[in-house]
C-alpha cells in the first residue's frame, strides 16, 4: 500500500474517517489550521498519537507561508512511512490555494487520492484520479476556534522564559533581521533620532522606531542609507506573535510566542516550549498573534514586519 492523500474541504471533516480507517499508519497533517491532532500553525508527522516531528508555518492559512508548507512537507515525507496517510488543508478555488494543493500532491506522489463527496476539486489536475468519500460535517467555526484556543493554552502552559540576544540568531519569515544591520549611531549622526534598529536589504531601509518618521526624516534616512524605500516598524509590533526556535539545520526545538523585543538591551523575550538555555540559532516568526490566554487576535500580512 502506498501513500493516501486526503483532500480537505471547509464543510467536511476527515476526523472520523481517520479514526476508523487509519490503523497503525503514519499521519502527516498538512493543514496548519487543524487542532484535532495537535497545536495549529504547523505541519506535523504523527506516529500513533505521538508527534514525532513538525515544521513551523506561523499562520492558519497555508497560502500566507507556502514555502514553509512545501519545505515542511518535503522534510517530513523523508521520515514518513511509505504507506502514510496525508491530510491536506481544505481545497479552495483560488489561484494560490489551487496551485499549492496540486504542487503538494505532485511532491507526495500518492497511490490514492480521496476527496469529500461532491467536492468541486474532483476535476482538477491531480496526479491520479480521486475517489469520493462521504464524510461528516465539520464543526461550526466557533467550535474550531475554541478548539484551537485550547491547544494554544496547552502550549503556553508548557512554555518557559527565554531571553535571546538579537545579534546571535537569524530570523525567518519576516523582513526584520534579513538585511545588513547599520551601526547604532549611523542615522543619529545624520540628525535622525529615536531609531532603535536599522538595516538595509538591497535598496530597502528597515527601521524600528517608537515614533513614526516624518517626511523630512524619511528623505534624510534614504539619502544616508542610499535606499529607495523605507519601512518603519513599531517595536510593539513583535509582541504576541507566535514563533518557533530552530537549530541551524532548521530542526524545530520548540514553539511559543514573543513577549517583547527589547532593543535597548538587544534581546528578544520569548515564551517557548524549548528547555532553557536553548541553543537556538533561528527564530521563525509567525503572522498569527495570540494573547496570554491563548485567544487568537489577528494575522499580519506576509512580510509586513
Amino acid at each position: 500500500m502506498g501513500k493516501t492523500l486526503l483532500i480537505g474541504a471547509a464543510q467536511n471533516s476527515w476526523r472520523e474517517y481517520i479514526k476508523t480507517y487509519r490503523g497503525d499508519r503514519d499521519l502527516l497533517v498538512l493543514d496548519p489550521a487543524d487542532a484535532h491532532f495537535g497545536n495549529p500553525a504547523r505541519v506535523a508527522l504523527l506516529r500513533g498519537d505521538k508527534v514525532v516531528d513538525w515544521r513551523f508555518v506561523g499562520s492558519l492559512d497555508p497560502t500566507k507561508n507556502p514555502l514553509a508548507v512545501v519545505g515542511g512537507t518535503v522534510a517530513l515525507l523523508r521520515q514518513a512511512a511509505a504507506d502514510a496517510l496525508i491530510l491536506l488543508f481544505p481545497f479552495r478555488e483560488t489561484p494560490v490555494h489551487r496551485q499549492l494543493a496540486l504542487t503538494l500532491a505532485e511532491i507526495i506522489d500518492p497511490a490514492e487520492i480521496l476527496i469529500p463527496n461532491g467536492s468541486p476539486c474532483a476535476g482538477e489536475a491531480w496526479p491520479i484520479g480521486p475517489e469520493n468519500v462521504v464524510l461528516e460535517t465539520e464543526y461550526p467555526d466557533l467550535v474550531l476556534t475554541a478548539q484551537r484556543r485550547a491547544r494554544w493554552i496547552e502550549v503556553l502552559e508548557k512554555c518557559q522564559d527565554h531571553e535571546v540576544p538579537l545579534d546571535e540568531v537569524h530570523f525567518m519569515n519576516m523582513r526584520f533581521g534579513g538585511g545588513k544591520r547599520l551601526p547604532a549611531d549611523y542615522l543619529e549622526r545624520g540628525g535622525i533620532q529615536n531609531v532603535l534598529w536599522a538595516e538595509t536589504a538591497a535598496k530597502t531601509l528597515l527601521l524600528v522606531a517608537r515614533k513614526a518618521l516624518d517626511d523630512e526624516d524619511v528623505g534624510r534616512a534614504m539619502n544616508i542609507a542610499h535606499a529607495s524605500k523605507v519601512i518603519s516598524i513599531d517595536p510593539l509590533s513583535f509582541s504576541g506573535l507566535i514563533c518557533s526556535f530552530a537549530r541551524q539545520n532548521g530542526e524545530e526545538m520548540g514553539i511559543g510566542m514573543i513577549e517583547e523585543c527589547d532593543f535597548h538591551r538587544g534581546v528578544m523575550r520569548v515564551r517557548c516550549t524549548a528547555v532553557p538555555p536553548a541553543p537556538v540559532r533561528i527564530i521563525k516568526v509567525g503572522m498569527l498573534r495570540i494573547d496570554s490566554s491563548g485567544r487568537e487576535l489577528h494575522e499580519l500580512k506576509p512580510w509586513s514586519l
